[in-house]
């Protein structure tokens, strides 16, 4: 019996169990989440990357791999792309992916997916170009001890006696582009 438990124990320890996250390639990850769904019933490219963009395995392929990483995966899935849903699911995912990287290489890969042919990557491409530009930057004023207020009311209510309401300025928020 303890012979059978040692080589048991030494199979399950040389043979992973669950799959390594790092040897799975992304395309694969991509198919973990509702890239299908969001697919098949995408009739716009705006419905089609923002369902991507909000899909738990997109999102967790876009921050987990490297731009690089992604190209090559979307190297890969690209000569199969009208093959089968999974491939389409699986492109459309890694160029979403792709689009929560930033930088130079990466804004001119999305300008050269444009120019591919496939059907609404000038579209993604756009969007991706838009949410790069659009960046909210919200800028509040220091607020030095004692700070200077302007009471709103000054109302006492039976429950609060020392209760005031007060007004601080809002934050100045500018749009501001790369």
């Amino acid at each position: 019996m303890r012979s059978w438990l040692c080589l048991l124990s030494l199979f399950v320890s040389n043979c992973e169990i669950l799959p390594n996250r790092e040897m799975t390639p992304p395309e694969n990850r991509i198919l973990d989440g509702n890239a299908r769904e969001a697919l098949l019933f995408a009739n716009t490219p705006s419905y089609l990357f923002k369902k991507l963009r909000n899909d738990g395995a997109v999102q967790a392929v876009g921050l987990e791999y490297e731009a690089g990483q992604l190209m090559e995966a979307i190297k890969r899935v690209s000569p199969t792309v009208y093959e089968s849903m999974d491939s389409a699911a699986a492109l459309y995912g890694l160029l979403i992916a792709l689009s929560f990287h930033d930088g130079q290489e990466v804004a001119a890969y999305f300008e050269r997916v444009a120019t591919s042919g496939l059907k609404w990557a000038d579209d993604i491409a756009r969007f991706y170009a838009t949410q790069r530009r659009l960046q909210t930057v919200v800028t509040v004023p220091t607020v030095v001890w004692p700070a200077s207020v302007s009471v709103v009311s000054n109302t006492q209510p039976s429950s609060s006696p020392n209760v005031v309401d007060v007004q601080i300025p809002r934050p100045k928020v500018e749009s501001v582009g790369y």
